[in-house]
């Protein structure tokens, strides 16, 4: 069979962007949903969260980088959790990727 070799990986095959591994893009996201008890405080932020986008271009081992608190964290991740992705791509071969995405909660 074919295999993939891992380029300045993360151990465990997944990759990072770069040295021949193209990023995943995304193909369907949405807009994370505002907790109410952040929007009755006015509080607004931006949850940074790192992830695993497989070779099926689903989202993975999602975490947490940034807290601003109020709920905002389970929003951004249950939104993630529905984002698909175009796999990353090596040497014409879907392979994980190592991602990093910012979620802003803005009140209008």
């Amino acid at each position: 069979g074919v295999g993939t070799g891992s380029v300045g990986g993360y151990g465990g095959g997944v990759m990072s962007v770069g040295g021949g591994v193209a990023a995943p893009q995304v193909i369907y996201r949405v807009k994370p949903e505002f907790p109410d008890a952040a929007v009755r405080a006015g509080f607004q932020g931006s949850v940074s969260l790192q992830f695993i986008v497989d070779t099926q271009g689903n989202p993975q081992d999602i975490r947490v980088v940034h807290h601003v608190g109020m709920g905002l964290e389970e929003k951004a991740i249950a939104a993630l959790r529905q984002y698909r992705f175009k796999p990353g791509m090596y040497q014409g071969h879907p392979v994980p990727v190592q991602m990093a995405i910012g979620v802003d909660f803005t009140l209008n």
